[in-house]
């Protein structure tokens, strides 16, 4: 009878594992895979103005440092810019 007792312990002992294991891969691999989102930009707006008169300047370039992102402000001093 013991014996019985030791198997049925040793079975719910492996499957309980196994289902531990399942559930640690699954936490693992959505933490890992939430690093993948593809539209994670955010808009970065502004007014480009002159430090004398505080006039709007039209065509002014803006860029991110480091980068190759860039864009010229409009007629009325305002850029807007998608950076990652």
């Amino acid at each position: 009878m013991v014996y019985g007792n030791l198997l049925s312990a040793a079975f719910y002992l492996q499957k309980f594992n196994i289902m531990k294991n399942f559930v640690l891969l699954v936490l693992i691999m959505a933490i890992g895979l939430s690093g993948f989102r593809t539209n994670d930009t955010r808009t970065i707006t502004g007014t480009v103005i002159s430090i004398d008169d505080n006039l709007p300047i039209p065509g002014a370039t803006v860029k991110v440092k480091g980068t190759t992102i860039g864009t010229q402000t409009t007629t009325i001093g305002k850029f807007s810019l998608k950076v990652p």
